[in-house]
């Protein structure tokens, strides 16, 4: 058959199926092979939900009654574990997957940092690691920062910090590591994302009300409402909650001794290929083991 010829099949072939391919995205997902857990939100047990798997660092993966969405959670305390920017952009390499940025920088949790530009580097919304700033333009849609390094110890080491904060400007200043997305969820719990839109796989970060850091990964496709309610109605305890990426690019890396996993977002080509092929990823947020972790005075590791 002629280059020509097999060209028009495979268009009229692509035509019928990715309709199909579409439906059974959004109506049929497919959920990790690991063990997950019914919630109960009547409970609020905390040990329940929680697999702990060592000093400051503990995993989850919560799905409600009645609902086809999931969530796995990676907790981190600032107290035990620090955050860094792994970038193309500072570093010289390559795109790479979640695995191989974990691998390079032996981090414990990954996910993405942020939505990026065409130019498969530049963050969408401001981003500074140290000296290095990939994206020195502070977006005006974009409302939350997740923060860490603070140059005083009077500082959370950690946190996200919202530009309703009055002195938004002045603390971000005052951290190492800075990152802009979306806000999801305001600090007083409040979802400030608009109801409908399209369903997806979802990355986001956030922080609950002992300070420590989450990592969430959904990898049904979900419309982001949805979401941001079942976060809220999960014993989760969640406060801020940023967005970092959506669809086939959402990801979520663990690398601990109990558990090793990398959770990846769905898209529309996961069907006609083979496997569900990693994101290369310019950016990704890491946490790595504290050398010195300080012990709470009084509070004994989670």
């Amino acid at each position: 058959m002629r280059l020509t010829e097999i060209v028009h099949h495979l268009r009229r072939f692509s035509r019928l199926v990715f309709p199909i391919v579409l439906v059974c995205l959004l109506a049929c997902p497919t959920y990790p092979s690991w063990a997950r857990m019914e919630v109960d939100v009547e409970r609020g047990v905390e040990n329940d939900y929680w697999t702990h798997l060592e000093h400051g660092l503990d995993f989850g993966e919560f799905q409600l009654n009645g609902r086809q969405a999931n969530v796995a959670v990676v907790r981190l305390d600032p107290a035990y574990f620090d955050f860094m920017l792994c970038s193309r952009s500072k570093d010289g390499l390559s795109l790479r997957s979640l695995h191989d940025w974990g691998e390079h920088y032996d981090l414990t949790a990954a996910v993405n940092a942020s939505m990026y530009l065409p130019d498969n580097s530049t963050s969408t919304g401001y981003m500074r690691y140290n000296e290095h700033v990939n994206n020195g333009r502070i977006s005006r849609r974009f409302g939350a920062f997740f923060v860490a390094g603070a140059d005083t110890a009077d500082l959370p080491a950690a946190r996200i910090v919202e530009k309703d904060n009055p002195d938004w400007l002045q603390l971000i200043d005052r951290y190492s590591l800075v990152i802009q997305n979306y806000r999801m969820i305001s600090a007083d719990r409040r979802i400030l994302w608009v109801p409908g839109g399209p369903y997806y796989s979802i990355s986001a970060v956030a922080v609950d009300g002992a300070g420590r850091i989450l990592f969430l990964h959904c990898s049904e496709s979900v419309e982001a409402y949805a979401f941001c309610q079942l976060l809220l109605d999960l014993p989760l305890d969640v406060r801020t909650v940023m967005y970092v990426e959506g669809g086939g690019q959402a990801g979520l890396l663990l690398r601990s001794a109990a558990i090793t996993l990398e959770l990846r977002g769905k898209s529309a080509t996961d069907f006609l290929v083979t496997g569900n092929i990693a994101a290369m990823l310019p950016n990704v947020l890491g946490a790595r083991k504290k050398q010195n972790p300080l012990q709470k005075t009084g509070i004994p590791p989670n």
